[in-house]
């Protein structure tokens, strides 16, 4: 009887160190700040918290855990030169559009002139996010990069009253996404937009699936990189 509960002790404290090892070492998926540390030498400008509704945006009186921590990636922020901010991901259900729309909305709170762009051109998400800013398709950026207009500013709707910025939207997808962004009008819609705001926050594609990002990357002073907890692969990290 006392080999069996010594051998019960055993198995007891072995096992669950066991359990929590195999698991760690067979997950794929970022866990922690610390997963990121460990793999890339990458100032990590803050930790946001994963939040249920995306409509709710940040609010500059409010102290909830959400606008407390776009405040720490707004104040981070400041400390990098540049005036235009390109937010991506490796993959499409990240969070990208949630953070670059409270990025912009909090960048507001400071008094600063903002700009949120819509480069996603392949899966737009900020007219979900925005719903109080319908999107019009002949005032977008695609409308603009295959000339259906000429005036840059014809491209900016005015957001202010509802979240304090000015919105540039996406507009319809277009089917040759690389190609509009190859172009010399992304080149002269991104300097009148540096021209006349002090942020521009740019929700471009994702990096993995498509090269679009990495186009629009030549114009931008700062890209952010968004990595989901138990979203984004490890694997991607490396890459």
């Amino acid at each position: 009887n006392m080999q069996i509960y010594l051998l019960a002790l055993i198995l007891g404290c072995c096992i669950p160190p066991l359990f929590v090892y195999l698991r760690n070492l067979l997950r794929n998926t970022v866990q922690t700040r610390e997963d990121v540390e460990g793999k890339l030498n990458v100032p990590i400008l803050a930790t946001l918290p994963k939040v249920d509704d995306t409509q709710t945006k940040v609010d500059a009186s409010s102290r909830d855990l959400k606008s407390e921590s776009f405040r720490m990636l707004r104040s981070n922020l400041r400390f990098l030169s540049g005036s235009i901010v390109q937010v991506t991901s490796s993959t499409p259900g990240e969070g990208k559009s949630f953070v670059a729309s409270n990025l912009a909305i909090s960048l507001s709170h400071t008094g600063k002139r903002i700009l949120l762009v819509g480069l996603d051109l392949r899966k737009p998400a900020l007219p979900q996010i925005l719903p109080d800013v319908p999107m019009q398709r002949d005032r977008s950026v695609v409308a603009y990069l295959i000339g259906q207009i000429q005036n840059p500013a014809e491209t900016i709707l005015d957001g202010k009253d509802k979240y304090g910025i000015d919105i540039a939207y996406s507009g319809s997808v277009p089917p040759n996404p690389t190609e509009l962004l190859s172009t010399d009008r992304l080149e002269q819609l991104l300097a009148y937009y540096r021209s006349n705001y002090d942020y521009v926050v740019l929700d471009s594609a994702p990096m993995m699936p498509v090269s679009d990002s990495i186009l629009v990357n030549r114009f931008v002073d700062i890209t952010l990189y968004v990595i989901r907890s138990e979203v984004t692969q490890n694997s991607m990290l490396d890459q």
